[in-house]
């Protein structure tokens, strides 16, 4: 599906609709999105004899936002992202990223499929305070999907003096059980592929991508999407290395064994970077095996 930043920018119900479309496809073909979330909290703050209302979080509304960037790069992959919205509030960002308005009564529900059903998750947030912050936190504990779930946080810098309150830190006992935590100004949403944050679960979501259409749509099915493409299970080389692997069985069942036997060559590399020789063996295994396919 085409999107166009131009038509979406600033159009709430363009994005709601882009929003809605991208979910049905998705759903029909099987193919993976990512889902923006974020907790922005209104916060009044005093002027001499004026209160103001401002909204902390993303810098806005000169540059682009931060999920528009992270959604410009996924794009070029073909995976789109959403961001989801309480349709009670007004649009306080000035955003193109295709954005779902849910009402507050249909909000825990929904959001919860969403997560379920997400291949990647963007949980940015400015405080650890707030009922729906540790709901939504804990949505995406029940869905098991901690591991493939990137919190962005602001660093001590990003915040303003004149607003009171304790700042999160990546040790922070709340976020133990998630293992990828940044400070958003040291996050590069144009290196997502560069990461070892998220290097892997991009990965994960190319090769799901090169599945045959007809295949790709029996992987709406959430078991047999983790069966065929297990979630990362660690950070780091190792992992970004099994997933190199997964992407090069992506193009051996989709026929493309050249692909395939390219990718494996990419892993061998990699694997023999670090020196895991059992990796390297598997592969070399494997590269046997897909000469003899040809």
């Amino acid at each position: 599906m085409h999107i166009d930043p131009g038509t979406l920018f600033g159009n709430s119900d363009a994005r709601d609709r882009t929003a809605r479309q991208l979910l049905e496809t998705c759903q029909q073909s099987g193919d993976p999105f990512a889902l923006f979330l974020s907790r922005w909290e209104p916060i009044s703050i005093s002027y001499g004899d004026e209160s103001q209302f401002m909204l902390y979080g993303d810098e806005v509304q000169l540059a682009e936002s931060l999920p528009d960037k992270i959604s410009r790069y996924l794009l070029q992959m073909g995976i789109p992202m959403i961001m989801v919205q309480d349709s009670s509030y007004v649009d306080s960002m000035a955003s193109w990223t295709p954005a779902l308005r849910l009402a507050h009564d249909a909000w825990q529900d929904t959001l919860r499929a969403l997560v379920e059903r997400a291949d990647l998750i963007f949980f940015q947030m400015l405080w650890s305070e707030g009922e729906g912050m540790a709901s939504e936190l804990q949505m995406i504990k029940e869905a098991q999907k901690e591991s493939c779930t990137i919190v962005l946080i602001p660093s001590f810098r990003q915040l303003d003096e004149a607003v009171h309150f304790s700042p999160i830190t990546k040790d922070a006992g709340f976020l133990r059980d998630f293992p990828r935590v940044a400070y958003t100004d040291e996050f590069d949403p144009s290196a997502l592929l560069a990461m070892d944050l998220t290097t892997d679960i991009v990965l994960r979501m190319v090769s799901i991508r090169q599945v045959p259409p007809a295949q790709r749509a029996e992987l709406s099915d959430q078991a047999r999407r983790r069966r065929l493409f297990p979630l990362p299970r660690q950070i780091g080389p190792a992992s970004i290395g099994e997933q190199v692997i997964a992407l090069a069985g992506a193009h051996e069942r989709a026929g493309n064994l050249d692909k395939a036997r390219q990718t494996l060559q990419l892993a061998r590399e990699h694997f023999s970077s670090i020196d895991d020789r059992e990796q390297v063996q598997f592969i070399d295994r494997e590269l046997a095996r897909l000469s003899t396919a040809s």
